[in-house]
């Protein structure tokens, strides 16, 4: 009967509790937290405990009334208990003797050595919370001395635990390279030191969108951790990933659900959901659970196949009982040898950093074996002929919004050019602790193929990779018969910083503009500009002309936003295709290759800004503290759109405009931002951005357009046969809009980043 299949079921997992050993937890009262910004979460009062499942008793081990406790984690021999909470890393003896705080931080974790892992706050913002500090790793001594940087993210690392290899498994919050916000939160791993950075997985699966609290199975290559939401608690399911089929293999191939009791993507995750994994062995997790918000959040044991079990709960609602682990010693795993060389990390003055670097006093060196392992068939030999090595630099300040109309949050800086040898290889240094990236380039300085994710290196630190965007987990060996490549024969080459006076930082204004003005303008200028297409640097709101020209009307191919907030992706992947994307496929391109088109000829140095610019997807701004240098009032935007409503609306408000729109979305196209560019603060005047010229109102197309031929408008809004919207510029409307623009413009004085570059540097 059923009720005697229950008891049997009921009776095996009392016998299966009975001899789980004893299990020590963190019991604090239950709270929600942001994933992302918790260096400092924690409640008081917080008692470390442990639970005897055989005797069914619980005893306390340090409790604390104003212990603000978030996490735990036991040491190798059991006897020492690390405590992340209220901003600082602590310890307590397992007797509940000696405790200490030891280092600010979270989420810390004993290494193979001895020392101690965890994550804190580090100088610089992260772009997605407008403010709120990055969060990197550290390691330390166990009394406080000798703390160390060992990560680079521009984001947030967190969550570090040790593989029974002795390397370091950990959450990262990983924006990538021009990438979507919601999707990029996969599990990455790295030698305690900070060496041998690498994806372990998950950094583009959109279902589910985050991967939190991984730890190793015992004897087995999977990982335990949570699936969850963008943000929220890191609760949510509990799954395994494992990346023996790729680092982005697929449902059921790369990772499998355990528990299906909810979604695993928006931003709905709760405390009651499943939080704080632990593997037992291959079959039995401990994992902390509510279920519902009417109940306390226990320990359960489950199975592999979603069967749970409570094992404890405590005894009022509001508080919760999690981070459980045996409390047995684990096997020591090997200690990795520290092969970085020169100072700690450290993270000096961000914004003098910018305007200085590369710091190149503390470098590492790269060997890349053939660039075409991974390009072919697309590419052929003899195709390649640069590495661009490019940073993302660490952002200043919170900016709530990216650098330009291309989806990305921070300023782009080109290191400089490695030449690649005929075989394809390449040998050359790269600045340590920067977050850097690769574009592979054409002898023209046109992009190829470019890396999904960044990277950093360590002081001192000599790597190799097998050829472009390789699959990291493939064997892949050089036949023996095979000469050594051609750089690993010759001493490292550093790139040198280009001519353009911002130290290599792709500043729109200060690199592209100037080509333009000095080949362009000339024709494609003024209040008629040949094919209506003005790239002259004349101000819009936030951006220039020439960029809102281009960018709007597709000119050049890039990766765009959508939605209100233009910087969440339509596409994300670090696999991308060779030739899928910049300057390969723009428009442009012709026309800057077309010797006809241009009465003097671009010189390849200048070809190669406006690649770079196009493939480094169209930053705009060269450094945080920029803002619009040019805005509207609110007044003239108020009048913009009381015109637009009455006089424009009825024709380019319809889905088969007659101004069709490029590659940017509704409010790209249509907003005048504030004071400060980004995402927020938006509002709307019906206006196209790059049909008002604030430098120049009389050539703004929203007058010109509509304004009769005979007045020297454009003559282009009215139907055939009718007359033209404006017949003269007496008409009330048109001086109404110049009117607006001519006293409605705010400007400031906002320096780039080359006004701010002393006179002569590079």
């Amino acid at each position: 009967s059923v009720l005697a299949v229950g008891e049997k079921l009921e009776a095996h997992w009392a016998d299966v509790i009975r001899r789980l050993p004893e299990i020590l937890f963190l019991q604090r009262p239950r709270y929600g937290y942001d994933s992302m910004q918790y260096t400092k979460s924690g409640a008081a009062p917080s008692s470390i405990r442990v639970f005897c499942p055989l005797q069914r008793r619980v005893r306390t081990v340090y409790h604390g009334p104003e212990l603000k406790a978030h996490d735990i984690n036991l040491s190798w021999d059991a006897r020492t208990v690390l405590i992340g909470g209220g901003g600082f890393v602590s310890r307590v003896n397992i007797d509940g003797q000696d405790f200490k705080s030891i280092t600010t931080g979270q989420s810390p974790a004993e290494l193979p050595s001895g020392r101690i892992i965890f994550f804190d706050d580090a100088p610089g913002t992260s772009p997605c919370k407008s403010g709120a500090p990055r969060r990197l790793l550290f390691t330390v001594d166990r009394d406080g001395r000798h703390r160390k940087l060992v990560s680079a993210n521009l984001t947030i690392d967190n969550h570090p635990q040790v593989t029974t290899d002795g390397r370091v498994v950990f959450a990262r919050w990983d924006y990538g390279v021009n990438k979507d916000v919601f999707s990029r939160h996969g599990i990455w791993m790295q030698n305690p030191a900070g060496t041998a950075l690498d994806l372990y997985f998950g950094n583009t699966i959109l279902d589910p969108f985050a991967f939190y609290r991984p730890r190793q199975i015992p004897g087995r290559p999977e990982l335990v951790c949570i699936f969850g939401s963008h943000q929220s608690n890191n609760a949510g399911l509990v799954g395994l990933i494992w990346n023996a089929a790729g680092a982005e293999a697929g449902d059921g191939i790369g990772f499998q659900r355990i528990t299906h009791d909810t979604a695993s993507i928006a931003d709905v995750s709760t405390p009651q959901q499943f939080q704080d994994p632990y593997p037992l062995n291959e079959q039995l997790f401990l994992v902390s659970y509510a279920g519902h918000q009417d109940r306390p959040t226990g320990i359960y044991l489950l199975d592999r196949y979603g069967n749970r079990k409570c094992i404890f709960e405590p005894a009022e609602t509001n508080l919760a009982a999690v981070f459980p682990q045996p409390l047995v010693p684990r096997r020591r795993p090997p200690v990795m040898p520290d092969r970085t060389a020169g100072t700690p990390g450290k993270l000096d003055d961000l914004s003098g950093r910018l305007l200085t670097d590369p710091d190149w006093s503390q470098r590492g060196t790269l060997l890349l074996q053939d660039v075409y392992r991974g390009l072919q068939p697309e590419i052929e030999r003899g195709r390649v002929a640069y590495v661009a090595v490019m940073e993302q630099v660490p952002e200043t300040r919170g900016r709530g919004g990216g650098m330009g109309l291309g989806a990305h949050f921070y300023v782009n800086r080109l290191i400089g050019l490695v030449p690649v040898e005929e075989d394809g290889s390449a040998h050359f240094e790269v600045p340590a602790l920067r977050s850097l990236y690769f574009h592979v380039l054409d002898k023209d300085g046109k992009m190829l193929m470019t890396q999904g994710s960044d990277f950093h290196v360590m002081p001192g630190e000599r790597r190799s990779c097998i050829g472009c965007h390789e699959e990291r987990t493939s064997v892949q060996v050089t036949p023996r018969q095979d000469p050594a490549p051609i750089a690993a024969k010759k001493r490292p080459l550093r790139p040198e910083l280009p001519p353009w006076g911002t130290r290599g930082i792709i500043e729109y204004e200060s690199v592209v503009q100037p080509v333009f003005d000095k080949h362009c303008v000339c024709c494609h200028g003024g209040a008629k500009p040949e094919g209506r297409l003005d790239l002259s640097g004349d101000r819009t709101t936030v951006f220039n002309m020439s960029y809102m020209e281009l960018v709007d009307k597709g000119l050049v191919h890039f990766t765009p936003g959508k939605g209100r907030t233009y910087m969440q992706l339509n596409a994300d992947y670090d696999q991308q295709a060779p030739l899928s994307r910049g300057s390969v496929l723009s428009p442009l391109t012709r026309y800057l290759d077309d010797t006809d088109h241009i009465e003097t000829r671009l010189t390849t140095e200048e070809k190669r800004r406006i690649f770079l610019w196009i493939d480094s997807n169209i930053p705009f701004y060269g450094h945080y503290d920029q803002d619009s240098p040019t805005v509207l009032s609110e007044g003239a935007r108020a009048t913009l759109k009381e015109v637009y409503d009455r006089r424009c609306a009825g024709c380019h408000d319809k889905a088969d405009r007659p101004d069709t729109p490029g590659f940017l979305d509704y409010y790209s196209i249509h907003v005048h931002t504030g004071p400060r560019p980004g995402q927020w603060g938006i509002t709307e005047s019906g206006m196209r951005v790059r049909h008002l010229n604030l430098s120049h109102p009389e050539r703004s197309a929203a007058l010109q357009a509509p304004l009769a031929e005979t007045a020297d408008g454009w003559g282009l809004c009215g139907d055939e046969g009718v007359s033209p919207i404006f017949q003269d510029k007496t008409d009330p409307d048109y001086r109404q809009i110049l009117e607006a623009l001519q006293s409605g413009v705010v400007r400031r004085d906002e320096p780039g980043v080359f006004e701010l570059l002393k006179p002569g540097e590079p």
